[in-house]
């Protein structure tokens, strides 16, 4: 099989869980008396030596066998990966497992990813294209080596009661028929290997949810769908809900937080309201700053600039840094792009005449984030390679352009540039 670069086939780290794999399945495979898979189905033999195990959609002369516990591997930026080892060797003496890829493509965010998915249509019939993955991975000395063999799926369907990115893996896999393919190690797709081997899954549901380490409560209070846990040692997901990935988002999370703070990925934290009237500030060295849930504070160091408004702030870089700063309470944010300290806005709300709010920070439902006041229709920046009009015309967010659009900052506009199947991350297609 082609070589293929070793991240496409890790799925280390095994993580902690709540509920495990409610039927044990079996994974049929084509095996000798002694258990080792038979010679005659090994990839590049002529089909005619065998019919057991072909990666043929008519063979069911398959054996079963089982395989254990699934696990939370890696959640990264890209996909989400789980796996389980299966307890009969397929080839030699290095350990099988079964992995779950689930891919983040625009169609699968949030509710979308719930629901019932074919793993032989399109986009599921190959390994290039798929949103959810099923391989099993034969003989894989280490979690992060090439396997001898690969098997991808070609039959079954899923059905999904959470969006497995998210941590939380329920739901039910009916039919699954993996076939022995090969794998493009630049394009990632997947080639049926003629004659080849073919496995065969029984119908089996999954209950898995993945526990921080971190976490200091009860395992069952982490991700509950119930009350927000905030001082818990690790940021429970209850405590935040983004529309647009939930449309049925609450405009009031409950949390276990005293009255005057705020729950925050680092736990409760005091409040402040720069945008109340009067203003709420904080305790004397902290800095009044948004964040999802509402303004909260935090320690100023690092984050306040001496600017005011109008006037360019000095040193920007990294962090978001706030400026025009009275009372722990600042009127302004420094603008990325020319460092200006800029007033602050909550998109909701109105700028200026030919202004629109920039937001930074996603905020509560209904606020629609909050950021600062920035002219509408920028000459584009060094590096836009894009027609100059499309640049911040509040239609697109046009991607791909060398720099970042204004239109990219939120989630109201539509994308332009990438294909489907892709997202704009900080102006590239990914």
């Amino acid at each position: 099989m082609p070589c293929t670069a070793n991240l496409l086939f890790s799925h280390g780290r095994p993580a902690p869980a709540i509920g495990l794999l409610v039927a044990l399945a079996t994974v049929p495979a084509c095996k000798d008396e002694d258990g080792g898979l038979d010679a005659s189905t090994s990839a590049g033999q002529d089909a005619s030596t065998t019919d057991a195990g072909r990666a043929d959609a008519g063979t069911s002369a398959c054996t079963p066998i089982t395989f254990r516990d699934i696990s939370l591997d890696d959640a990264q930026d890209v996909q989400t990966i789980y796996s389980a080892r299966l307890d009969t060797d397929l080839e030699a003496a290095g350990p099988d497992y079964l992995v779950f890829n689930f891919i983040n493509i625009n169609e699968r965010f949030g509710v979308q990813a719930i629901g019932t998915f074919s793993l032989a249509q399109p986009p599921n019939d190959n390994r290039g294209t798929c949103a959810e993955c099923i391989s099993v991975f034969a003989d894989q000395v280490t979690p992060n080596s090439v396997p001898a063999k690969v098997f991808f799926q070609n039959a079954g369907s899923i059905t999904l009661t959470t969006n497995p990115r998210d941590r939380v893996f329920r739901g039910r896999i009916e039919g699954l028929k993996l076939i022995e393919v090969t794998i493009d190690g630049a394009t990632l797709e997947s080639t049926p290997v003629p004659g080849g081997a073919c496995l065969e899954v029984s119908d089996f549901d999954v209950e898995y949810k993945f526990v921080p380490p971190e976490w200091s409560c009860d395992a069952s209070l982490y991700q509950s769908g119930g009350m927000c846990n905030c001082d818990c040692g690790a940021p429970d997901p209850d405590c935040y809900c983004d529309p647009f990935m939930n449309p049925d988002c609450p405009d009031v999370i409950p949390d276990d937080c005293p009255m005057g703070t705020m729950c925050t990925p680092d736990g409760c934290q005091a409040s402040c309201d720069m945008f109340a009237s009067p203003v709420v500030p904080c305790a004397p060295g902290e800095l009044c700053t948004f964040a999802n849930a509402g303004p909260v504070c935090i320690d100023a160091s690092n984050r306040s600039n001496p600017a005011q408004l109008g006037e360019i702030c000095a040193n920007v870089g990294g962090l978001v840094q706030y400026c025009a700063i009275q009372n722990t309470v600042p009127a302004g944010v420094c603008d990325d792009f020319d460092q200006r300290c800029r007033p602050i806005c909550i998109a909701s709300g109105v700028c200026g005449m030919d202004e629109q709010c920039f937001t930074i920070s996603g905020g509560p439902p209904g606020t629609g984030g909050y950021g600062y006041c920035r002219p509408a229709g920028d000459v584009p920046p060094p590096g836009w390679i894009c027609d100059p009009d499309d640049y911040s015309d509040g239609t697109f967010c046009d991607c791909g352009c060398g720099a970042i659009d204004l239109d990219c900052n939120g989630d109201e506009l539509p994308v332009r540039g990438c294909d489907e199947g892709e997202m704009c991350v900080a102006g590239r297609c990914e």
